[in-house]
């Protein structure tokens, strides 16, 4: 299953599709090693949230990458 079968799963899982972002960014993350910015924008595309509100959420927490993982890491 790809990430965007697995976004669209966690979104049914919620209440509304912003309260999915933080979950959804696990998933961005456990695909990729990191957060990559093409998929903060298909986050905001996709959940309807702003720049603002995910890179809040990648900067606040420690344990979300922003940058690729160093090799052999």
């Amino acid at each position: 299953m790809d990430t965007a079968q697995k976004i669209q799963q966690l979104i049914a899982q919620y209440p509304t599709r912003q309260s999915a972002l933080m979950p959804c960014l696990w998933a961005v993350q456990d695909e990729h090693g990191w957060v990559p910015p093409a998929s903060v924008t298909m986050l905001v595309e996709t959940l309807g949230v702003t720049r603002a509100q995910v890179e809040e959420l990648l900067t606040f927490y420690t344990m979300f990458r922003t940058a690729p993982p160093a090799p052999g890491s």
